[in-house]
């Protein structure tokens, strides 16, 4: 364009000194003296950019005019930076420039000098970006002198006497009395002798990667080797002077108290701002929320349209349909940097004063950007997802305290208080102060959620998300906007972009305001709250429940008041989010808890139980009717109505089925989903009614869903399981391979001890459970009011779902189209296949004895006398019965081996063929997996052999970038990994021919990783676990009775998913050995180990070329393409399943991996030692203390 462009640094840039010509470019961290001190007050400073054009090229390009750096070395920099604004600060100042709203980073900077090089790499910052980026590369060449600030004592008095100036204004008038000159001859940085304590053969390496461009820029010469530099610049370099830096502060202070000064003249009087912001801040218009979804009327003055505030008009994100309500205090600044990321734009990471917040710069669209037809189309139609995040308003209010308090944001009351001290004492001092404050002043940071819009466009919205579980909230609003979303928030998150969105310490930090309920939270608090946000409260559409924080205490006299524990929050309980019913479910004491199990119990265990007498499910205690009514009745509170997760669901073709909890319903859902046409039908979790674009009868008015009750034409379907497998069941799936979260959380959130004592036998958890009722084991007979069984057109045992689900389907003339294919790993398969079996069946005689089949038959003595259900009490008899219609788990299934790897097992040969054989059938040739056939890169005679976690995205990007490809650095839309789009040249699409001279030919490397089994497996399950990456395992338990049961059992442990993918195969998990037939083993030319993958990948591509490194490898990777393939980041996060060994691996589940991975310790090509990762884990050793 022409325009002449310099960074604009805080409080520097290119200046003009009087009348003085000269140009002096100022970075931060370099020249640390206040150069408008030394200037008359009438004079002030000039910058290059307040001249035209053809001005600024002319000095640029003159020999009269002086252009001038000063520069200083990067280790020496960086450190200074961190003990200016990380050892000698609170953390206010890295929080407020790099994590603003969860103050996370401020925490891990100050833990250590390597903890802040960490966050400096991730979040640039004009005092420790390279100097390099100080302006473009092309300017340069016209520095007159770039002269490094150690030697400043001699360059500046030096450039200040060739321009005469010396005497007048760096002679003297400098130091504390005026006497000293601006740099004295002892003239020292204070970073520079503590250097000993700081870097270290870790930290060091950080520093030289971080600024190559600095060590690497020709106008600098720097030396990156510490020794050297120090030996180097000894003779020149002193301790900053303490004194000088004081003064300097204090100089820099008091320049901003008089710029603050000169702007007090343009403040607004208090009143009259608030009553200019209580016209404009929330909606304009007091609406009662429609009862229904009613024709919207849309309002160019509303508040939705707004320009004025960050948080007014919502985001518009047109290529997915999504409009979002962002809301100050609910993580919008995290939302914001994913809608920048989702719309494409480079800079979606930067964090500063205006992005990701400010309308005017983050190039986001808003509503107010469209025409009003075109606004009252994104907000209605049934296409377009329009969500917002709700909050419980007592946690809010109090969370947006405590930033102000804690986290030094003084933003809020600068707006409110402007310079009235009282009002900021009374705001800061105590929370009912703050309380009073945001009576009177009105600011989006508090508004009641309700105010968010106007109440015309509430019943509109279709999504709702919590912040209490924005992680997975945000995980399914994506999954709905389709596949391509899923790069935005899986990966690219955290210091080192492997984390995703919202994910560890984030989620910890929302939580810290409810941590701190009881500590500011009074009675008169608690009421005045709830009074500020009484609509909220009654927002059917946020359906936010008024929990009381404070309790009485009725053994101590209901004056005694305390903070009830809360556990994790609660969602909400009305509207279009509803939480499990087992919530409804009120505390009892542990006595109660103990005579109610009539067993042991411990004296702390507290157990939540069924609500005001009544059961979990059906709201009476009507008895099972038989026959139908001659005119039913349909009661609003009726369970069939409720919008649970398993409320009555519409399955489409006129019939309705009702789920129960443990008994196959994910699978049933995925069904209706896909019936309904949704893009995404089969994601793991399809349970959420706000979410999940299902219909349920709730969704109708009463008088519908009385005539579908009664009417013939509609189907009523229900599935039911036998009770002692159920509960077995559910026994294997929470306490037997789970860690105690879910039992915990559902059952005794306040001691936790419950979960424990369930885990110590199958008794103790029948136990608990006939006092804390849960949808995943309560009887099935309260699934619905008595009068609605003879309504039920089929109640069919989930044991013979391969029958009756077809022959249901097949009547409805769907089965071939929703119900024969499309299931399983590889989509051949049909929804329940003939071999259906669940996993509890088979381990009966394990846990059924005479003491717990009675209980079980006591606690579901409704079940077995419904009449409806004919089960058979007797446990044997049930067997007998079940056998013949399921499997016996001990069938021979299908080879499982043929699912992925090589078909045939082969030796690996002890010497290369003199005629090798190649088959166009073997696994290298296979093209329906994406690391079957290995990748070819002709130019360079390279035949690479990729595998699953084993780095193959990175080495995809390189193999694209090697074979010439345009954006071969893309991560998204199946790049780059699928062979149909990502332009790669696989064995698969070369003759036989050919093949076998790429597979024999000297001329040709062919390459392959490998990484110790041990290693390997635990880092794909801590990828299934903590990376949230499941899908790797759902086609594993896609087919189980409960697909949950299995899942979680996956997840829970090591050795529990171990025990999964034994029976389950995938390239993700395979034998490397089965990564080729043995026949082609001894042609591997190269072997690179996961363990030095930064060293090997050099080598390899040193080996196929003399120039391949330094045009594919050296260079253009990292987030701003400037780092070496697999830099320091990638190798740190590489072996994190390294560290995390001995904390994962028991001595059960390292022997497992052992036999499993058998023949990758023995391949002689990848050449595997085989290291205990448990010392003496036979236990042998009476010495070992592991």
């Amino acid at each position: 364009t022409g325009r002449l462009y310099l960074r604009q640094w805080v409080g520097c840039s290119t200046v003009r000194i009087g009348g003085v010509q000269v140009d002096i470019l100022h970075c931060p961290g370099g020249c640390k003296h206040d150069l408008q001190k030394a200037l008359p007050e009438d004079d002030g400073l000039k910058i290059l950019s307040q001249y035209e054009i053809h001005q600024a090229e002319s000095m640029l390009a003159s020999d009269e005019w002086k252009k001038v750096i000063y520069i200083r070395d990067p280790k020496q920099r960086i450190l200074s930076a961190y003990l200016q604004w990380v050892a000698d600060d609170d953390g206010s100042y890295i929080r407020g420039k790099c994590c603003p709203e969860q103050g996370v980073c401020a925490n891990i900077a100050r833990e250590s000098f390597e903890g802040f090089l960490h966050v400096a790499g991730v979040c640039r910052n004009a005092h420790w970006t390279p100097q390099t980026w100080r302006m473009e590369g092309r300017y340069w060449a016209y520095m007159d002198e770039i002269n490094p600030i150690e030697e400043a004592s001699v360059t500046v008095k030096a450039l200040l006497e060739d321009l005469g100036a010396w005497d007048d204004f760096g002679a003297s008038g400098w130091g504390e009395d005026g006497s000293e000159r601006i740099f004295p001859e002892d003239y020292r940085t204070s970073a520079w002798t503590q250097w000993q304590d700081y870097y270290d053969d870790d930290t060091e390496p950080l520093v030289e990667d971080m600024y190559q461009e600095d060590y690497n820029n020709p106008y600098f010469d720097y030396d990156s080797e510490v020794d050297d530099y120090l030996a180097t610049s000894a003779e020149d370099e002193y301790d900053e002077n303490k004194n000088e830096i004081e003064q300097i502060e204090e100089a820099e202070k008091e320049v901003k108290e008089e710029e603050e000064a000169e702007g007090e003249d343009e403040k607004e009087d208090p009143k009259e701002l608030e009553a200019k912001i209580g016209l404009k801040c929330g909606a304009t218009v007091v609406e009662k929320i429609p009862d229904k979804d009613t024709k919207v009327s849309v309002d160019a003055n509303h508040y939705i349209f707004q320009k004025e505030w960050w948080d007014g008009a919502p985001v518009v994100i047109e290529n997915f349909k999504l409009i979002f309500f962002t809301n100050p205090g609910m993580a919008a600044t995290t939302f914001k940097m994913l809608f920048r990321r989702m719309m494409g734009l480079g800079d979606w990471e930067v964090v500063n004063e205006s992005l990701p917040n400010d309308p005017t710069e983050n190039g986001l669209w808003y509503l107010y950007d469209y025409s009003i037809e075109q606004a009252q189309e994104i907000l209605t139609s049934k296409e377009w997802t329009r969500a917002i995040f709700t909050r419980d308003p007592k946690e809010r209010i109090l969370a947006t305290y405590l930033d102000v308090k804690l986290g030094g944001n003084n933003m809020m009351l600068d707006y409110c208080c402007l310079d009235d001290g009282d009002c900021w004492e009374s705001a800061t001092k105590s929370f009912d102060g703050f309380l009073g404050l945001t009576r009177k002043c009105c600011s989006p940071d508090w508004i009641p959620q309700t105010a968010r819009m106007e109440g015309r466009y509430w019943p509109q919205i279709n999504f709702i998300g919590h912040i209490d579980i924005v992680a997975d909230d945000t995980k399914d609003m994506l999954s709905l906007l389709g596949s391509s979303v899923d790069n935005f928030g899986a990966s690219g998150w955290g210091e080192d972009g492997s984390k995703a969105i919202f994910e560890a310490d984030n989620t910890k930090t929302i939580g810290k305001a409810q941590d701190l309920m009881g500590e500011y939270y009074t009675d008169e608090t608690e009421k005045l709250v709830e009074q500020i946000y009484a609509d909220d409260y009654e927002n059917r559409v946020l359906g936010l429940e008024s929990t009381k924080i404070m309790v009485g205490n009725h053994d101590e006299g209901e004056n005694n008041r305390k903070l009830r524990p809360l556990g994790k929050p609660m969602r909400p309980m009305h509207g279009v989010r509803l939480i499990s019913s087992d919530r409804l479910l009120a505390m009892i004491s542990s006595d109660v808890c103990c005579e109610a199990m009539d067993g042991p119990c411990p004296t702390t265990l507290v157990l939540r139980q069924k609500n005001e007498g009544g059961h979990f499910g059906k709201v009476t205690d009507d008895d099972i009717a038989m026959k139908k009514a001659d005119h039913l009745t349909i009661d609003p509170k009726d369970y069939i109505l409720s919008n649970g997760w398993d409320a009555a669901c519409y399955g489409g073709s006129q019939f309705d089925l009702l789920h129960n909890g443990g008994v196959a319903s994910t699978k049933f859902k995925k069904l209706f989903r896909r019936m309904m046409g949704l893009k995404n039908w089969h994601k793991k979790n399809p349970h959420d009614p706000s979410n999940n674009g299902l219909k349920y009868l709730f969704d109708y008015e009463i008088s519908d869903a009385q005539k579908m009750m009664e009417s013939s034409k509609w189907r009523k379907v229900m599935y039911i399981r036998e009770p002692k497998e159920r509960v077995l069941s559910a026994f294997l799936k929470f306490v037997k391979h789970n860690d105690g979260s879910y039992l915990t959380k559902k059952c005794c959130p306040e001691e936790g001890k419950c979960a424990e004592y369930a885990a110590e036998s199958f008794g103790n958890f029948l136990r608990m459970a006939g006092v804390c009722r849960n949808a995943h084991w309560a009887p099935q007979t309260w699934r619905i009011e008595g009068k609605y069984w003879p309504y039920l057109d089929e109640i069919n045992r989930i044991e013979r779902a391969s029958i009756s689900a077809k022959e249901l389907l097949e009547d409805l003339g769907v089965w071939e189209e929703y119900g024969a294919t499309g299931w399983g790993e590889n989509g051949t398969e049909s929804i329940f296949p003939e071999n259906y079996k669940t996993q509890a069946w088979q381990n009966w005689m394990e846990y059924y004895d005479e003491d717990t089949e009675p209980v079980v038959e006591e606690m579901y003595k409704e079940d077995y006398s419904n009449p409806y259900f004919h089960f058979d009490a007797e446990l044997d008899d049930f067997i007998a019965t079940t056998a013949e219609d399921v499997d016996d788990h001990d069938d021979d299934d299908d080879d499982d081996d043929d699912m992925c790897g090589v078909e045939d097992e082969e030796d690996i040969p002890d010497e290369i063929s003199d005629d090798l054989e190649i088959d166009e059938d073997h696994y290298i040739f296979q093209k329906d997996s994406w690391d079957g056939a290995p990748v070819v890169v002709e130019e360079l005679k390279l035949l690479f052999f990729t595998e699953p976690g084993m780095a193959s995205t990175t080495f995809k990007l390189l193999l694209r970038r090697m074979s010439g490809l345009e954006e071969w650095g893309k991560v998204d839309d199946g790049l780059p990994h699928d062979p149909e789009k990502n332009g790669l040249k696989y064995l698969s699409d070369y003759s036989l021919e050919e093949a076998k001279d790429m597979l024999t030919n000297e001329d040709w490397t062919r390459a392959i990783f490998s990484r110790d089994p041990k290693e390997r497996v635990l880092a794909t399950y801590l990828e299934v676990t903590d990376a949230g990456e499941d899908w790797m395992i759902a086609g594993c338990c896609e087919d189980e009775d409960d697909e949950d049961e299995c899942m979680d059992t996956a997840t829970g442990s090591l050795e529990g998913f171990l025990e999964l993918i034994q029976d389950c195969c995938s390239p993700e998990w395979m034998p490397q050995t089965d990564r080729m037939e043995g026949r082609y083993w001894p042609y591997i030319n190269f072997v690179g180990t996961m363990d030095n993958i930064a060293e090997d990948t050099q080598k390899l591509l040193e080996t196929v070329s003399e120039d391949a490194w330094e045009q594919f490898g050296e260079s253009g990777w990292g987030n701003k393409g400037r780092d070496r393939i697999f830099g320091t980041a990638f190798t740190k996060s590489l072996s994190k399943s390294k560290e995390l060994m001995t904390e994962y691996y028991t001595a059960k589940a390292e022997k497992m991996v052992e036999e499993m991975f058998e023949d990758d310790y023995d391949n002689r090509v990848l050449d595997l030692e085989m290291t205990a990762v448990m010392l003496d884990p036979d236990g042998d050793d009476e010495d070992s203390d592991q």
